[in-house]
């Protein structure tokens, strides 16, 4: 049956008779369990009345080549549709009559060749067998985050519905059927569908940037390009979608940007991208967050409409950048996944979040390998030593070695020039003279590779992250202080939180050892199995004031030869 302009549907008849597909420009599923189990409280909650859901907006497929069904693309709510989808077939699957079944599956399901709903795209092969062939979905390898949540939906309501009797299936199906309400927008075309649906995000709906992004620029290209290039943003951008779907796999996966959920990352994602592309946007400002740079694209956008030969340049030049930094940044996230060297880097050091932007361009470019020992010092210096986050000039960088060709020289030059004026030398022995305990990143990485260089000794990913700081003159010592040649408690606390009275750790040890006198941690520095310490055992009976200089010496003197830079020079 086809819909009226506006009016309020129920499931039953809002599936009768029609079929529903999630365009290309539609974001993809991204529910969670809490808004999965929203939805099946307050089904659970008002079986014996009516239920308003919301609004719905759907545009009709002309010259389908279903000849059975009216085809409709949803504009918005597809969510909802499609979480209730998988819950009337998590439904309709425990049915034991075949005559109910089949009928509820005709109504609502269809078959895999002619779905109630497909998603066109990536998703579209996968939400077939989420219905159809569940059990052939292997769960440990999926990676795709829209996929992950159509899984877990299924799985949710099969669990929920564990217990549930014959009766109570059907009373729900009964309910979700009639007596769950929906107003019904209809539009008749793809102009109106693209402005529809930016409306619709800019009255508030939690769309991420990213997803308004690309509707932005389909409306656009819809009302000024003639549609000339939806099909190339929406190809564009259901790659850079799914390449950002492996991206947060990945991030979870290596625990990187571990003080991210998946939307601040991204958010993350989105700016990384804008701070690499002053090239493209005439307000550029390395300052701006996510939604101001959304806020500056519309902005381009609509003072160049007027120009079709500018508009469309600036969206495909933007769109095309985009992707390509989109692809090279999960491409490496994949390297850090599989090589050993890129996870010393990574994983083990981690860089600052500032330094990704032009990490993910040099890659691109293939310049990283060539590069990585200088940022290493960049990183080590000025971000973990100093403890500062300098980003103008960070992504200045980042755009001005895609404007122009630098040679790797050339940026290896500019970054020793940046170390320099940050952290040089000098100020670089100043600040490891100093207090360290409170950069444990810092210290942790410092000890591990003088353990590694030194000692020979390398560890795994799960070791490194075992280990803790641990100060080998306690925080709060349980032993007077004065027979190890300290004076008052305040010359204590500035001393102990030298790098020389530090050493890396594993954790259940670190606890174990906590407040006691040095020579009395000789047993449980015994259990440690890091070389380091083994070698540190010989001095404890004898650690005092004088030892911690002595070893501060030593390992700045290790730190300036590892992190090293060459004097500035002229770019």
């Amino acid at each position: 049956m086809s819909f009226q302009p506006s009016r309020t549907e129920t499931i039953k008849t809002l599936f009768h008779g029609n079929r529903f597909i999630i365009p290309a420009y539609q974001r993809k599923y991204s529910w969670k369990f809490d808004q999965r189990k929203a939805l099946w409280d307050d089904i659970g909650e008002n079986l014996t009345m009516k239920h308003f859901i919301g609004t719905l907006c759907f545009k009709k497929v002309e010259n389908s080549t279903d000849v059975f069904s009216d085809v409709y693309e949803i504009i918005d709510g597809q969510q909802r549709t499609t979480t209730l989808f998988i819950l009337l077939n998590v439904l309709i699957e425990k049915i034991t009559s075949d005559e109910l079944k089949n009928g509820f599956i005709n109504l609502y399901i269809g078959s895999k060749e002619t779905p109630k709903l497909a998603s066109l795209g990536v998703d579209q092969d996968f939400l077939n067998n989420v219905i159809f062939d569940f059990t052939s979905i292997m769960e440990d390898k999926l990676i795709v985050r829209s996929q992950i949540n159509l899984y877990e939906a299924k799985k949710d309501f099969i669990g929920l519905c564990s217990k549930f009797s014959q009766k109570d299936i059907v009373d729900w199906i009964t309910f979700i059927s009639t007596n769950i309400e929906i107003l019904i927008f209809n539009v008749t075309h793809q102009a109106e569908a693209v402005k529809m649906f930016s409306v619709i995000n800019d009255r508030g709906l939690p769309l991420s940037n990213l997803d308004k992004t690309k509707s932005l620029l389909m409306l656009y290209s819809t009302l000024y390009l003639n549609e000339e290039i939806n099909e190339e943003i929406n190809t564009k951008f259901g790659d850079i979608f799914d390449s950002f779907d492996e991206m947060v796999f990945l991030k979870n996966k290596l625990s990187l940007f571990r003080t991210l959920d998946d939307y601040d990352f991204e958010n993350t994602f989105y700016t990384h991208y804008y701070y690499t592309a002053k090239w493209l946007f005439p307000d550029w400002d390395y300052q701006l967050g996510a939604d101001n740079i959304f806020k500056q694209l519309k902005k381009l956008c609509e003072e160049s409409k007027t120009n079709v030969v500018d508009l469309r340049w600036n969206i495909e030049e933007y769109v095309r950048d985009f992707h390509g930094f989109a692809l090279a940044y999960v491409a490496l996230l994949r390297k850090v996944d599989q090589d050993k060297n890129y996870q010393k880097y990574f994983l083990y050091m981690e860089f600052a979040a500032t330094l990704y932007p032009l990490l993910v361009r040099l890659h691109e470019q293939k310049k990283l390998d060539g590069l990585l020992r200088i940022i290493e010092v960049v990183e080590m210096r000025v971000y973990k030593l100093k403890n500062t986050n300098p980003r103008r000039n960070m992504y200045f960088l980042s755009s001005n070695i895609i404007e122009e060709e630098w040679t790797i020289e050339e940026i290896e030059t500019e970054l020793t020039n940046f170390v320099n004026n940050f952290c040089n030398d000098y100020f670089t022995e100043q600040y490891l003279l100093d207090q360290v305990d409170n950069k444990t990143s810092l210290v942790r990485y410092t000890l591990y590779k003088q353990n590694l260089e030194t000692h020979g000794q390398d560890l795994t990913l799960d070791e490194f992250r075992n280990l803790q700081v641990e100060h080998i003159f306690s925080v709060s010592p349980n032993f007077a202080i004065k027979q190890y040649g300290f004076g008052k408690h305040e010359t204590y606390n500035l001393e102990i939180a030298k790098i020389g009275n530090l050493t890396i750790l594993e954790k259940a040890i670190n606890k174990d050892v906590n407040n006691m006198a040095p020579t009395d941690k000789l047993s449980g520095y015994q259990k440690s199995k890091i070389n380091l310490n083994s070698n540190l055992m010989g001095n404890l009976n004898k650690f005092n004031k004088e030892e911690i200089a002595n070893r501060t010496n030593e390992i700045i003197e290790f730190f300036m030869s590892e992190f090293y830079i060459t004097e500035e020079t002229t770019s």
